[in-house]
């Protein structure tokens, strides 16, 4: 296994399953504040939707959909119909561990299991800035959306020249270069700047994700892979508050010519 591959494993498909264990094993009630974590605000991902057109019987490919919180809100709230995907095994058995009745599939954002034209609406949530060649991830994109269906992209990207200790199984790109690669593959960027300011995310999101971090720290905190996965996120958060890396949103559409 290449060396940049085990911390990406380790943070988004180890971790994720044993977050999901954890929040099984506390009985919380709601689980999706749970499943969406890293774009953990209901807020956020309402805006999301809306760029998306969601609306019931939507057909909808969530890219690189973790413990599928943002699929499974994406439902229930608007009543689409998502499938999900994500490259970490672990992470997708945690996603079904959370929400049993998910549809969420093993598979690369850069070779989609799916026909062209299967989808509606697509979104990735911080999934780009895990994939070096985004070019190729939009080139699966386009083929898999219809005419006219839109794209939405959250991600980090990087405001500074440089950025010393970066997380290895991050590839921050500059905002510019990174709307060039998803226009290069054949998609029309309708938008692209920062992401909304949502705020801290309401107490009923963020007490049960504390909750859940104590109970991993708990079972697994004297285990190396918890230790690495921890140092990761803690590079991550650096770059964030030291404002080198930043979120940022983009629309996108494949055409219908």
């Amino acid at each position: 296994m290449q060396s940049d591959v085990i911390p990406l494993d380790l943070e988004f498909g180890w971790h994720a399953e044993c977050v999901a264990e954890a929040a099984v094993g506390l009985g919380l009630g709601d689980l999706v504040p749970i499943g969406c974590r890293g774009s953990g605000h209901p807020l956020l991902l309402a805006h999301l939707a809306a760029q998306i057109g969601a609306r019931p019987g939507l057909r909808v490919l969530d890219g690189g959909s973790g413990l599928g919180g943002p699929m499974t809100w994406l439902g229930r709230e608007y009543g689409c119909s998502v499938v999900g995907v994500d490259l970490m095994e672990g992470a997708v058995r945690g996603a079904l561990r959370l929400f049993p009745h998910s549809l969420v599939l093993v598979g690369s954002l850069t070779d989609l299991p799916f026909g062209a034209g299967a989808f509606e609406a697509a979104w990735t949530i911080g999934s780009l800035s895990t994939i070096p060649d985004t070019h190729a991830v939009a080139r699966e994109l386009r083929r898999v959306l219809v005419p006219g269906g839109r794209l939405a992209v959250y991600d980090f990207v990087a405001v500074a020249a440089a950025l010393p200790d970066a997380p290895v199984a991050n590839v921050f790109q500059r905002p510019q270069a990174l709307a060039a690669r998803l226009g290069a593959a054949g998609l029309r960027v309708l938008a692209s700047g920062p992401a909304p300011y949502v705020g801290p995310a309401p107490a009923a999101w963020r007490e049960p994700v504390l909750a859940v971090d104590r109970e991993v720290a708990r079972r697994r905190g004297h285990d190396p892979r918890y230790q690495l996965a921890v140092r990761e996120r803690v590079a991550f958060d650096r770059l964030w508050v030291g404002g080198q890396i930043a979120p940022w949103l983009l629309v996108l559409e494949r055409p219908c010519g």
